[in-house]
């Protein structure tokens, strides 16, 4: 399936969340293109649209193929700024790896950050910890042993420079 989506701050949750909702059923793989639509937009159907911007998921999505970082890259971007690329890429390679590593307790604290819509590295820890039913020094402990924050802050510093290059792009 494909998606047509404005620039938004929030791509990222919005794909995270698809990912939960599908967790240990079905493997789904992103690839973000930036880029133009050449033809006009029916939002009913996507067949027809065509332009830079399919071109360029098409070309992340190959990425992913090719440097899979053994199984564990699910999500690419791709545009025409290739040294932009590569920096984002490897921000993404590593959430993934990352995310890759969780168990099931740091997956549902994720879960559970999301479904919260937090996303970001800084959140009161506490009434989360209420909410999982957790001590504030078992909460902190799964924090710490996950890398739920450097994993905020690496999608976070993607969504800002690819933000920056849609303002380049505008």
């Amino acid at each position: 399936f494909q998606a047509l989506c404005k620039p938004s701050p929030h791509i990222f949750l919005m794909i995270d969340q698809i990912k939960i909702a599908f967790r240990n059923e079905l493997e789904i793989r992103f690839g973000i293109g930036l880029g133009e639509i050449l033809t006009d937009i029916n939002p009913h159907q996507s067949i027809g649209a065509d332009g830079p911007a399919y071109w360029e998921a098409r070309k992340a999505i190959d990425y992913i193929h090719d440097n899979n970082d053994y199984g564990t890259s699910q999500i690419a971007f791709s545009s025409e700024y290739k040294q932009i690329n590569r920096v984002i890429n490897s921000l993404l390679n590593s959430s993934d790896f990352i995310r890759a590593s969780w168990n099931n307790s740091q997956t549902d604290l994720f879960g559970t950050l999301i479904s919260n819509n937090i996303y970001s590295e800084d959140f009161k820890q506490k009434p989360i910890a209420e909410k999982m039913k957790l001590t504030p020094s078992a909460f902190t402990k799964r924090v710490k042993s996950s890398g739920i924050k450097l994993y905020f802050r690496n999608r976070q510093m993607v969504m800002s420079l690819i933000l920056q290059l849609c303002q380049k792009e505008g």
